[in-house]
């Protein structure tokens, strides 16, 4: 998910019997419905009730109520979110730069390598097949691609 649609997740987009979340995207109107995990689970439960009126997380306070007040409030917590992520790979001595985006570039690079239907991965993310091969994936096993074809085909 992208972090305007996590700010703005309210618990009616919540669906358990159906095992999903189902939103529509803010960048795109397009119908997003990643699966609801049991880590993930967890994770709602922790906020459950902590969230302003019916938001999921407690981004929002009674104070943000113009669009203008939510645009500021999410920019500081994407700020808060990446601020973290560098710190987290310091921590992991990992020298390239993790932003919420490449988190969710890495989600979807990591479910189609593992074999994940790309029309599943598109679903979950709220894209197109086509956009995900286009701006998304990235090969992330190149090396055992490159000895299974080796195995196929000789050396």
């Amino acid at each position: 998910m992208a972090n305007v649609d996590v700010v703005n997740l309210t618990w009616d987009m919540i669906n358990e019997k159906e095992g999903m979340i189902v939103y529509e995207r803010t960048k795109f109107p397009k119908l997003a419905k990643p699966l609801l995990i049991d880590r993930l689970i967890v994770i709602l439960e922790k906020y459950r009730g902590k969230g302003i009126g019916n938001y999921v997380f407690p981004v929002y306070t009674e104070k943000h109520v113009t669009d203008k007040q939510k645009m500021g409030r999410r920019n500081s917590f994407s700020t808060l979110v990446s601020e973290t992520l560098d710190k987290v790979c310091e921590i992991l001595g990992i020298d390239e730069k993790m932003t919420w985006y490449t988190a969710r570039d890495t989600f979807i690079s990591s479910e189609l390598d593992a074999g994940t239907p790309i029309t599943h991965v598109a679903e979950m993310a709220g894209n197109s097949a086509r956009t995900i091969e286009k701006h998304y994936y990235k090969n992330t096993k190149q090396k055992e691609l490159r000895q299974r074809m080796n195995a196929r085909y000789g050396s």
